[in-house]
């Protein structure tokens, strides 16, 4: 049942944002993969709950520490590698020390290992990769997205192939997720080194090379703080929505700057090498989320043709 995949190509390998929220869509789909015999393409699922170090778009409630490490181990079962996103960029020493909610997630996934593949954790601090190294040697460290905004800002002259180039190159990191952006800069991810090292993100809900970026995680980290410290959100909140508000209305104004690929595009990354890609989407509702993995994965016609003489059970 290969034809009911995609083809790009080549054999990509997908990181799926669907770690602490979009469990039961990621559940039905391996059923659907078991039941008509297709290969599973989804290597990774990511994700965080509110805590010191967790940054990136966190689900916005209280998840208890027992569940979650049930939820890890739940992909686990299903032979699906996790990486946590604890990409807070101010992670120190100190927060290390304090964040025991992460220190137990790590240490599970550290000691609980999948056949053929390695749990990671995605980071913006090397602070925190360092101690990952040390403390955690069977995790993989990958290194956010995010942190060109912090550093040097997105776009043409800011996050250059000398800056990517020299975070690829680095042992701390085993993966690097470079600025998809970088596809309509000619030349640059023809480019790049250590191709086996980057990942991509294929589906995300932003613009290119969003200025925004930066203070959409400040507020982000800042709600998720806030909630696992038992603080008032109200504020935090409030300066959260105020930037989802002006976020979006920034991408209807630009709504040719989107930041996801197409399949072509897809196909023509894919050509030059390029085998790891992540779909985000821990935002999106339930639907919204099923709906872009379909269209990335699947072939439609087969699938359709499947779900026709067999639907889906849960």
């Amino acid at each position: 049942m290969q034809l009911a995949l995609r083809d790009y190509g080549a054999n990509l390998q997908w990181n799926v944002g669907s770690l602490f929220c979009h469990e039961q869509v990621i559940y039905g789909l391996l059923h659907f993969f078991r039941y008509f015999n297709i290969p599973n393409p989804i290597k990774w699922v990511f994700g965080s709950i509110p805590s010191l170090m967790a940054g990136g778009r966190v689900p916005l409630i209280e998840i208890a520490l027992e569940d979650a490490l049930q939820t890890l181990a739940a992909h686990i079962e299903e032979s699906l590698a996790c990486r946590l996103t604890l990409s807070n960029p101010h992670a120190d020493a100190k927060m290390i020390k304090e964040d025991s909610i992460n220190a137990a997630l790590m240490s599970f996934l550290n000691t609980h290992p999948v056949e053929g593949k390695r749990h990671g954790i995605i980071v913006t601090s090397d602070i925190l990769a360092r101690h990952a190294r040390d403390a955690y040697p069977n995790l993989e460290v990958i290194l956010s997205i995010i942190r060109p905004a912090y550093d040097v800002g997105y776009g043409p002259g800011k996050d250059t192939l000398e800056w990517y180039s020299e975070k690829l190159t680095d042992p701390l990191y085993d993966v690097v997720v470079v600025n998809n952006a970088k596809l309509y800069e000619e030349g640059f991810l023809e480019s790049l080194p250590c191709k086996d090292k980057v990942e991509l993100l294929a589906c995300h809900d932003c613009m290119r090379n969003c200025q925004m970026a930066k203070e959409h995680y400040e507020r982000t980290v800042l709600f998720s703080q806030c909630l696992c410290k038992g603080y008032d959100t109200t504020q935090a909140h409030s300066l959260l929505q105020d930037t989802l508000r002006r976020c979006c209305a920034n991408k209807q104004r630009h709504l040719d700057q989107t930041a996801s690929y197409s399949i072509d595009e897809m196909k023509k990354v894919a050509a030059m090498g390029y085998r790891q890609f992540k779909l985000a989407g821990r935002v999106n509702s339930d639907d919204r989320f099923a709906r872009d993995l379909h269209a990335y994965l699947f072939n439609h016609e087969v699938v359709r043709y499947l779900e026709m003489i067999l639907p889906l059970q849960s």
